[in-house]
């Protein structure tokens, strides 16, 4: 079961990669895309090294933390992208000439490089 919500948190990545390179969103979301794309590997060895760790692990809570953090701001992410699906065409331009999106997709950028780090550091730990 613990497994599970992990699994759930690799598949909303895979689908919230597979909708950039599905659709054509505009260029302010391409470093979100290339971060998003980075931080897949050391997602997918987490998920599958997370049964390993034992809730008395020194990095446990760590990784549990990061789990957490790395699905709220894939739901942000997704809502964003939706948000951004449902704008009629002459709205997107609006959108995209007035960086509306700009400031989020920055800190989402920067909120999905820290999970990367954070869970090749891991990632790290568990090899050894």
């Amino acid at each position: 079961m613990r497994r599970a919500v992990h699994t759930t948190i690799q598949n909303l990545a895979n689908n919230i990669n597979a909708a950039f390179v599905a659709s054509s969103y505009p260029d302010m979301f391409d470093r979100v895309q290339h971060e998003l794309d980075q931080l897949m590997p050391s997602l997918g060895i987490a998920v599958a090294k997370y049964p390993e760790f034992k809730k008395d692990d020194q990095y446990f809570p760590a990784l549990k933390k990061e789990f957490q953090q790395c699905q709220e701001v894939l739901n942000d992410l997704q809502e964003l992208q939706k948000y951004y699906d449902d704008l009629p065409s002459h709205s997107r331009v609006a959108w995209e000439r007035t960086g509306i999106g700009a400031s989020s997709l920055t800190g989402m950028q920067a909120r999905i490089t820290s999970s990367r780090q954070t869970f090749t550091m891991l990632n790290t730990q568990l090899i050894r």
